[in-house]
Order: structure tokens, then sequence, then C-alpha cells
């Protein structure tokens, strides 16, 4: 399972790329935090909700606690298609909630309503 959720991360990542977009990658929430605490910021967090060792909710839920990061769009893109999760991700502060498998151009489409500037942006994958 391990590498099919790495593959994935890379097909978005390239997706981005391709786009013009700057992404850097992390393996779960708490590797996420870490690297948003020590680089610069990012422009857009794009986030699963299951992930090892802080889950995409525990992301969002510790993200929220850290002023310069807490403004920071966050899409989350997850195979939990319910009601319930989409709800929890939007109180904690996910400002989109797509279901995997999302098509290319729905996940470029909601990045570039969050980042309307069309300049290259740094865009987070956890």
């Amino acid at each position: 399972m391990h590498s099919n959720v790495s593959k994935l991360r890379q097909t978005l990542a390239r997706q981005l790329e391709r786009a013009g977009y700057e992404v850097v990658q992390a393996r779960d929430g708490q590797e996420a935090l870490a690297q948003l605490e020590q680089q610069q910021p990012a422009d857009l967090i794009l986030c699963d909700v299951e992930m090892p060792r802080m889950n995409g909710f525990e992301f969002l839920n510790q993200r929220r606690k850290v002023s310069h990061l807490a403004g920071i769009p966050v899409v989350m893109l997850t195979s939990r298609s319910g009601q319930k999760h989409r709800r929890l991700a939007m109180q904690l502060g996910a400002n989109a909630y797509l279901t995997k498998p999302c098509l290319e151009y729905e996940l470029l489409n909601q990045v570039e309503a969050l980042l309307p500037s069309r300049q290259r942006q740094k865009v987070a994958d956890y």
C-alpha cells in the first residue's frame, strides 16, 4: 500500500509541476508540519485524510494552531467520500475537498481557484 501512496503522490506532483507549480512533498502529516516550519511557507497545501503517524484531520488541527500556517489554503484529496469526513475537514479549516480518483483538470481547477494569481506558486503535497 505504501508504494501505491507514494506513486500517487509522485503522479500528483508531476501534474502540478507540468502546470507550472513548484511542489514540495512529505510522507505524512508530521513530516509536512516539520517542512512547513523549516522552509518558506507554501502557498497551498494538498493533503490526504489517510496518512501514517498524523492523519489529515490531525494535520489540519495542528496547522491551525500555528499562526503563520493557519492562513494557507488546504485542499483535501482523499478516498473518503462521506459527508461526515467532508464536514469534519471543512470544520478543521480545509478550503476544498476532492474525492479520489480525481481528474487532473478538477485538481488544477481547484488549485487555480484558491491561487488566483497565476505566478508559479509553491504547492506542498502531503
